[in-house]
């Protein structure tokens, strides 16, 4: 019976996972190519070709990701196969930390909690703003870390375990070196945390000192990456990057703020509601109340005050989900052992099992969080290139290595799939397409349909285009068409 028993549980674990994949895939099932749909991933690929060709881009954010570089890169070596096969490693990702998230509250409550904990993760929701696990960004990368850390930095403090209380600390080293934003989020958590746990803190003071000291490890290599000129004005710059102003995402997708009970969704915001108060009396579960207070603090701060500390507004969106989703198990669980009690019931598993399979159901044809086809549309829109753009570039690949002017969003595309470098980009070779100050002129060129064909020909000749790709046909005579297919125009540029 005990075998049947744990089978069951298994084919649950794995149901859950599957449905963990599928919510981050399926943007995919909207649009009609393989490959990466948000030019993040096409920047971080782009970012992973220059750096074997031995360019690094320094002064810049972009490096101190180097872990996920280097994991990039790694796959590149051994043949992996970005365009057509890049879809299913969000995916993956996701179900690691699913499953990381599913063991942290099965330990600290029980197997059921822990079932219901991956499917709240699942409805996670992911868009081109907030991005999410539906992308395969340094953040992906990274949730089964920021998971994997809770779990040994509270089982260190419980258990007075100073192995899985180091190891808390040699992951959180990791992830400084892929994703600092998903470290930096957690200091302000730890300091409270700690404060709550002061008596493991002083019996343990040395080590902790210790601990602490190792994320430092990665301040050379920041200093080194970031160098201003002095020694000074490089710790200003770093301590800076803790402090994110409205607008910090700047002109590649307009700042908003969301209605966060719409955003995550009511019946799991209630949920979460119902699990603090049912967490407040577990020890265990005190680091998730710690968690979300403390970024919804941060929250605030950007909503009231037009800034934010430790991670940018949209970072702390998804963060804030990743510490409710826990408390939203706990509360689906508590409720039910709650009204079972009030009838003087034994807590039936098969019920518990039944209404999981049903919660599956329901997010898998996309009912309980309201998705639907109509709303992935914009993904379509979105989507960096497609596979007209890719025989574009593949064509122009061919040519001699020039610089080229093509829409932004395209350019990280266009820079890992050809030896050319974009206009939109600067300077050329390197990677701060998002920062370009020349994208005025690389908007008005496409966007203004005022400009005549001699401003055009001056911006052209302003940036040192050798080649323009654009989804419009040009008829102007310096512009000479070389390709063309149903969707994209190449035109070599004739002075």
């Amino acid at each position: 019976m005990r075998g049947e028993v744990s089978k069951y549980r298994y084919l649950l674990v794995i149901l859950a996972l599957v449905l963990v994949f599928y919510m981050s895939y399926r943007p995919h099932l909207y649009v009609e190519h393989p490959m990466p749909l948000h030019a993040n991933e096409w920047r971080h690929l782009s970012e992973t070709k220059m750096f074997l060709e031995g360019k690094v881009s320094y002064g810049n954010f972009v490096g101190l990701e180097i872990g996920f570089t280097i994991f990039l890169a790694f796959l590149k070596i051994i043949g992996f196969n970005f365009i057509k096969y890049h879809r299913f490693l969000a995916p993956v990702f996701a179900c690691l930390g699913a499953f990381v998230l599913f063991n942290l509250i099965k330990r600290k409550t029980n197997f059921y909690t822990g079932l219901f904990a991956i499917l709240f993760f699942a409805g996670i929701p992911s868009n081109l703003n907030i991005e999410g696990f539906t992308f395969f960004i340094p953040l992906t990368f990274a949730i089964p870390l920021i998971y994997l850390f809770v779990m040994l930095l509270t089982e260190g403090v419980e258990d007075n375990n100073t192995k899985k209380f180091t190891g808390a600390f040699l992951i959180a080293l990791l992830t400084a070196f892929i994703h600092p934003m998903s470290l930096s989020f957690m200091i302000p958590i730890v300091i409270v945390y700690f404060l709550f746990n002061w008596k493991f803190v002083k019996k343990n003071k040395i080590l902790i000192l210790l601990s602490c000291l190792i994320p430092l490890i990665a301040l050379p290599w920041a200093i080194w990456f970031l160098w201003k000129g002095s020694f000074l004005s490089t710790i200003s710059f770093i301590l800076n990057a803790f402090y994110f102003e409205w607008g910090y995402i700047g002109t590649v997708i307009e700042e908003r703020n969301y209605f966060f009970p719409i955003l995550y969704g009511w019946i799991p915001i209630a949920l979460a509601m119902a699990g603090v108060f049912f967490a407040v009396n577990n020890k265990k579960m005190k680091i998730f109340l710690i968690w979300i207070l403390t970024v919804i603090i941060l929250i605030i701060f950007h909503t009231l005050f037009k800034f934010t500390l430790f991670a940018n507004y949209q970072r702390l969106l998804n963060y804030v989900m990743l510490g409710l989703a826990p408390l939203s198990a706990i509360g689906a669980y508590g409720i039910l052992e709650f009204g079972f009690k009030s009838l003087k019931r034994k807590l039936d598993k098969r019920i518990i099992i039944t209404i999981i399979v049903i919660l599956i159901s329901l997010l898998s044809i996309d009912i309980l969080y309201g998705f639907s086809k109509d709303n992935f549309q914009a993904y379509r829109f979105y989507s960096s290139i497609d596979d007209y753009d890719y025989d574009a570039y593949q064509y122009l690949d061919d040519f001699n290595s020039t610089l080229v002017l093509l829409q932004r969003r395209r350019s990280y595309a266009f820079q890992f799939l050809t030896k050319h470098d974009s206009v939109a980009c600067t300077p050329p070779g390197t990677n701060y397409c998002n920062l370009n100050p020349d994208s005025y002129k690389v908007n008005q060129f496409f966007y203004n349909e005022t400009l005549n064909c001699k401003e055009k020909k001056d911006i052209v000749n302003n940036l040192n285009a050798e080649f323009i790709v654009s989804p419009a046909n040009i008829t102007c005579m310096w512009a000479k068409e070389i390709y063309r297919n149903k969707k994209i125009y190449v035109y070599e540029f004739i002075n």
